[in-house]
């Protein structure tokens, strides 16, 4: 563990503290790498000594995927110090997300790797003077405060792209930001092996005897904590230099389609093309594997309004500072992850949308594409298929059940004129035979 040094370094982020604002950080980081050492073992004794909080603490750590993936300790160390926490990680993630700590947030202390370079003074041949180069690397842990989503709030005047909350307001706590992260609940044995690792000093634990004590297990190999439905997607940066990494929340309404609300971006929504569904009134036939991707949530009101197709809805995404409006029918297979092909993408214009940049076009259709993608590999997407028709259900049979009064009025007018059409074929095949009979000589009666 790296202890911060007494006097204050002429170099690096500490250099341009003033003293009082280093002997502060100072004293915050010692009293953060003790917590950092002691709460693993903190939890580890907890295990070994009431081995029926094992399950519960699987189901904890199954959270905090981003530190399990090489050690357990870490949620070790999260659990001592909030055993309530859902979501955590340091004050510039947060910041990216467009949140900032509360006032008085506390922090949460883990140990992360900290990669540095050894230095030393040495004279310079040359010059004869004494000069500071670098001999070598090293690497430490170090104790590094994270910070629950408790203890954040959308940054001031930003929205926040889950439940609409402008900071520094908080959000409800119905907001899916509180909730955790969907992940894989870590076996007994690893975490029991963990706990070792940490009491070893104090003479560990006897795994065997823990397992025999607990039961049967509750949860199978892949078994995974519910949760946010969180994914990310590479996209490429302007000028096809790189690409760039965006996190996006996946959630899904009662008509079938899924709501991806991509941050620092924006609200897409994807799902089947509801027009799709019979096209003949427009001279088309049925393409139903059509999707609609919609710039934006719905109108608050939930009703159609007279200009929302130029107006931007809620949560418009923004791409290189357009906002953009209105939606776009596409295929999902003709698309690109260059973003040359893909959907219509509008901004906001008079009477109807207007066409964006290409530059902001192809970025748009580069984030559609990758979540079509993710659209289309849903294991629900069956289910998704069934909302869509069962909340279309309604008009679709109304527009039916028009036709066939149309088709039944149709009918009715048809059999009238079919009968009258056959009262008059009938007259004048009567007609026909009196003639014939009166060819044949024989007597022809008197038409009445």
């Amino acid at each position: 563990m790296i202890r911060p040094p007494a006097e204050q370094p002429t170099t690096g982020r500490a250099a341009k503290m003033t003293p009082e604002e280093y002997a502060a950080w100072r004293e915050q980081q010692l009293v953060g790498n003790s917590w950092a050492a002691a709460s693993a073992e903190i939890t580890a004794a907890a295990i070994r000594d009431n081995p029926a909080v094992l399950d519960d603490f699987r189901l904890y750590a199954a959270q905090f995927q981003h530190y399990n993936r090489h050690t357990l300790a870490n949620s070790m160390r999260l659990w001592a110090q909030d055993p309530y926490a859902t979501r955590v990680q340091g004050e510039k993630w947060w910041e990216q997300q467009g949140r900032q700590l509360r006032e008085g947030a506390v922090p949460l202390w883990v140990e992360s790797l900290y990669r540095g370079l050894r230095r030393e003074e040495r004279e310079n041949a040359e010059t004869g003077t004494t000069e500071e180069v670098v001999v070598g690397k090293y690497r430490r842990l170090v104790g590094t405060a994270v910070y629950d989503v408790s203890q954040t709030v959308p940054k001031e005047d930003i929205t926040c792209i889950l439940c609409r909350t402008t900071g520094p307001q908080d959000c409800p706590p119905n907001c899916p930001v509180y909730l955790p992260e969907s992940g894989p609940i870590p076996s007994r044995t690893a975490v029991l092996m963990e706990a070792f690792d940490q009491l070893k000093m104090v003479g560990g634990l006897d795994v065997e005897e823990i397992l025999g004590q607990v039961g049967g297990d509750p949860y199978r190999d892949g078994d995974r904590v519910t949760g946010a439905d969180v994914t990310t997607i590479s996209v490429p940066k302007p000028g096809g230099k790189g690409s760039k990494a965006l996190r996006v929340h996946v959630s899904h309404d009662d008509k079938g389609r899924t709501r991806y609300a991509v941050v620092r971006v924006g609200v897409f929504w994807i799902g089947l093309d509801a027009l799709e569904y019979d096209r003949s009134t427009y001279g088309g036939g049925r393409r139903p594997d059509y999707l609609r991707v919609q710039y934006g949530d719905d109108p608050e009101t939930g009703k159609y309004e007279c200009d929302q197709g130029y107006r931007s809805r809620p949560g418009a995404p923004v791409v290189n500072t357009i906002t953009l409006a209105g939606d776009g029918t596409y295929d999902p297979s003709n698309t690109s992850a260059d973003g040359k092909r893909g959907p219509y993408v509008g901004r906001p214009g008079r009477y109807n949308t207007v066409s964006v940049p290409d530059k902001t076009e192809r970025a748009v259709r580069a984030i559609v594409h990758q979540l079509t993608q993710h659209w289309l590999k849903q294991p629900a997407l069956e289910e998704l298929r069934a909302a869509h028709d069962r909340y279309h259900a309604p008009s679709r049979k109304a527009g039916h059940d028009r036709k066939a009064r149309k088709l039944r009025e149709q009918v009715e007018q048809l059999a009238a004129e079919l009968a009258e059409q056959e009262e008059a074929a009938a007259a004048q095949a009567a007609l026909l035979k009196q003639q014939q009979d009166a060819e044949q000589g024989e007597p022809v009666e008197a038409s009445a």
